[in-house]
């Protein structure tokens, strides 16, 4: 629910694995040129705050590419998008609400990317 009185200091899980956004995800990976798509965990997340969304989505990472080249890979992805930004930085909501902007942040750990997103 939405109901302010049920989100007020309190986190729920929103529509795992089956958010309606996950297909746009899968769409713009292969759009960027995936050929076989990794499966994607992501597990989307409702708190106590009254805007913005956070997402934090993680799947194997094959190696193919270095740290560097997969940052750098998104970074040259975005470069035309005016409002998305890649941080070097762990991000939070607050960066970007009421604010036309997205930030990204990539992350790795033991066999894993994890990418996180905030937007408002």
């Amino acid at each position: 629910t939405t109901h302010f009185s049920y989100r007020d200091n309190n986190i729920s899980v929103y529509k795992p694995f089956t958010h309606q956004h996950l297909a746009e995800i899968e769409r713009t990976l292969k759009a960027a040129g995936n050929k076989v798509l990794p499966p994607i965990q992501w597990i989307p997340m409702r708190g106590d705050f009254t805007r913005g969304i956070f997402a934090s989505v993680y799947t194997r990472w094959d190696n193919l590419m270095s740290e560097t080249e997969v940052i750098n890979y998104y970074k040259e992805y975005y470069k035309t998008s005016p409002f998305v930004f890649v941080s070097d930085e762990p991000i939070s909501l607050k960066e970007v609400v009421n604010t036309n902007k997205c930030l990204l942040h990539i992350g790795f750990h033991n066999g894993y990317i994890h990418i996180t997103s905030v937007l408002d």
